[in-house]
């Protein structure tokens, strides 16, 4: 048996397999071709755009299906020659050469990758190299200063792009009030200077933008010089005389002040301002703008953090506002000083010639006040107010339209076509005039601040200072004696009648009530309230709180009192907010014979002589829910006319309500009497009870 042979030769190339056997013989076998070599991929990676002078990355790579990749080799296809650093790595580089005066050139390479056995491979990648964009040159232009009303124009033709061209000019306003801008899109826009009062300075900012997209800016300024017209506004103050009278002799020059003050073109106002501290005004108008007037009107208004509007009018001419024109005058090119424009008050012994200074002095002694209470209140608002003067005001009532008023007076509400909160002062001359009585307006505008800011439960009607009375009218009415000395800080409160005003009487409302002092008389109130306040201390009075604790008591806690507002609610509030000032406060009370302890006037024993002492107190008699019955007297001992304002006509009861129900009254009266009852809850009526006979 032949045994098989197997022989195997190996070469690089094959590997071939000879066999032996059988029938015997051998033969030499044919080799298999070798495998053809796949050539290997490149790939040079993305176009790219660059800058000029920039280095440039070229990262590749390359693939063999059948082998390795043995090298790389970068090479530099079209455009400007460049030095290819790193040429035959995978990753090489290059720095972009200038564009010259292209904008852009394109620059072409080729990766050649060879595998392991010589076969090559290439790709071509192509890379822009733009021009390097330098920003532009903005050029506002030159800063300038120019009048009121000329005309400015900017020039920014001289901004430039070293690389380029400027495409585009915009301008904005950075500073100043606005302005109509004409031409806001072009390199020289234009703008009328507005009027001012001061140099002001206005500020613009050019923005340019080249073909490219790069931009630049500049700021250019103006300023605005005015022509100034100025002045200033005064009125004949008219002094009291010794006894009282108003003395014509005795006419100075006050400033007005915080009054509202037109500039004023034929009809139409063009500016409006405010009088400062001392009357003086100023405007800012445009160079060559022809004729003008001022007028000074009798309204301080301020809108700002503190606010209020305060108007002297007419009552007998629709509530037409007073006020004093200047003359004509043109405007040029120079700066006008208008000098003093005065409202003047004239007596000729016998009537009046001219009285245009009343209105501006009311309208200062209420300045008096606002400035005062700006001081304690940065955030106080006054709401409108309309304060009716006329020479037709008389002492006579009637038609208030007519001048009928019958007194100087505070209402809430007038009716008859006058809306909100009104004031009417008396002025027909011989008989009594209000309008130079500085405290009697401050007093009246006092009742108008508790309306607005405060409260006052006080009945009203016709009161002296010597008489006892309903403890709330005392109060209302001593609060505003005393406020008109607080805020002029002037004890003193002198009010002028008779003929040719050369009458009059005063009252030092720091002195007390003398022999009718207590809880029921203004005169006492008046003097506590006084005395609490000012720094001149005197007998019993220690104490110089000033005017915030009082004014945070009048428009806070007494505000909000469950009592009626009196002299006993006032001062517990006033000792609780200042516990240091107790020992003072109490004693300045006792002086003025009150020695209630709390807002119901607890423990008082000042009963104004009233016999029996019940009838006028306690203060507050308590009713009990479910409770025994109760004894109150009246009296009209006090008050012979039967008014129901004086003290011991109306008795005060105060009772605690444990739940929400319902609740009767039993009032059983003596004799033939008709009780009248009103229910109140914090000052507030909620309910009358009143069986419309006797019984």
């Amino acid at each position: 048996m032949t045994k098989l042979k197997n022989i195997f030769y190996v070469s690089i190339a094959s590997v071939f397999l000879t066999a032996c056997g059988g029938g015997g013989g051998s033969s030499t076998p044919t080799p298999p071709p070798p495998p053809v070599n796949v050539a290997p991929t490149a790939n040079a990676g993305v176009d790219q755009n660059i800058d000029e002078n920039t280095t440039v990355s070229l990262s590749g790579n390359g693939s063999d299906s059948d082998g390795t990749i043995a090298t790389f080799a970068w090479s530099q296809i079209s455009g400007t020659a460049v030095t290819i650093n790193n040429a035959s790595d995978q990753n090489a580089s290059f720095t972009a050469p200038n564009t010259g005066n292209n904008l852009t050139i394109s620059l072409g390479f080729r990766l050649t990758v060879t595998d392991d056995d010589g076969a090559t491979g290439a790709s071509d990648i192509t890379i822009i190299v733009n021009t390097t964009n330098l920003a532009p040159t903005a050029n506002a232009g030159v800063d300038q200063n120019i009048n009121s009303g000329q005309a400015s124009s900017f020039d920014a033709s001289t901004s430039v792009d070293s690389d380029g061209s400027i495409d585009t000019y915009s301008w904005t306003q950075t500073l100043g009030s606005a302005v109509a801008l004409v031409g806001d899109d072009t390199a020289t826009p234009s703008f009328i200077a507005p009027p001012v009062t001061v140099d002001t300075t206005f500020t613009f900012r050019l923005t340019v933008t080249d073909n490219r997209g790069a931009t630049a800016t500049d700021e250019i300024s103006i300023v605005v010089v005015p022509i100034l017209i100025t002045g200033k506004a005064t009125y004949d103050n008219v002094n009291h005389s010794p006894s009282n009278a108003l003395d014509y002799s005795s006419i100075i020059q006050d400033p007005i002040r915080g009054a509202v003050v037109e500039l004023i073109q034929g009809s139409t106002v063009t500016q409006s301002t405010v009088t400062d501290i001392s009357g003086n005004y100023v405007f800012g108008v445009a160079i060559n703008s022809g004729d003008y007037f001022v007028r000074v009107k009798s309204q301080a208004l301020q809108n700002a953090s503190a606010s209020w509007d305060i108007r002297v009018v007419d009552n007998t001419n629709s509530q037409a506002m007073y006020a004093i024109d200047g003359s004509d005058f043109t405007v040029i090119a120079t700066d006008i000083d208008r000098g003093t424009m005065n409202a003047t008050t004239a007596f000729n012994g016998t009537s009046y010639t001219n009285i245009s200074g009343a209105p501006f002095h009311i309208l200062d002694r209420v300045m008096d006040g606002l400035l005062k209470i700006q001081a304690v209140d940065t955030n106080v608002n006054f709401p409108l107010i309309n304060i009716n003067w006329s020479v037709n005001n008389s002492a006579t009532s009637g038609s208030l339209i007519t001048g009928a008023i019958g007194t100087s007076f505070f209402t809430s509400n007038a009716g008859a076509g006058f809306t909100g909160p009104q004031i009417f002062l008396l002025g027909a001359e011989d008989s009594d005039t209000d309008e130079y009585d500085g405290h009697v307006i401050i007093h009246e505008w006092g009742h108008y601040f508790e309306n607005v800011l405060a409260r006052s439960d006080s009945i009203g009607g016709s009161h002296s200072g010597n008489q006892r009375l309903d403890m709330r009218l005392a109060f209302g009415e001593g609060f505003g004696n005393a406020w008109s000395g607080i805020m002029t800080d002037d004890s003193f409160y002198r009010d002028s009648s008779g003929t040719n005003q050369s009458q009059g009487f005063s009252i030092n409302v720091e002195s007390g009530a003398g022999s009718t002092r207590g809880w029921y008389n203004e005169q006492s109130t008046a003097s506590i309230i006084y005395d609490v306040y000012d720094s001149n201390n005197d007998g019993s009075d220690t104490t110089s709180l000033g005017l915030k604790p009082l004014y945070d008591v009048l428009v806070g806690q007494q505000r909000d009192t469950e009592a009626f507002t009196s002299i006993f609610s006032f001062a517990t509030y006033l000792i609780n907010e200042n516990p240091a000032a107790e020992v003072g406060i109490n004693a300045i009370l006792a002086a003025e014979s009150i020695s209630g302890t709390d807002i119901w006037g607890a423990g008082e024993t000042n009963d104004a002589g009233a016999v029996p002492a019940n009838k006028v107190l306690p203060v507050y008699t308590e009713l009990t829910v479910n409770g025994a019955s109760q004894e109150v007297c009246s009296t009209d001992d006090f008050d012979p006319s039967f008014q129901s304002n004086k003290l011991g006509l109306i008795r005060y009861l105060k009772f605690e309500i444990p739940s929400a129900s319902g609740f009767r009254f039993i009032v059983t009266p003596k004799a033939a009497q008709d009780p009248y009852i009103l229910i109140f809850k914090n000052g507030t009526p909620l309910f009358e009870i009143d069986n419309g006979g006797d019984g």
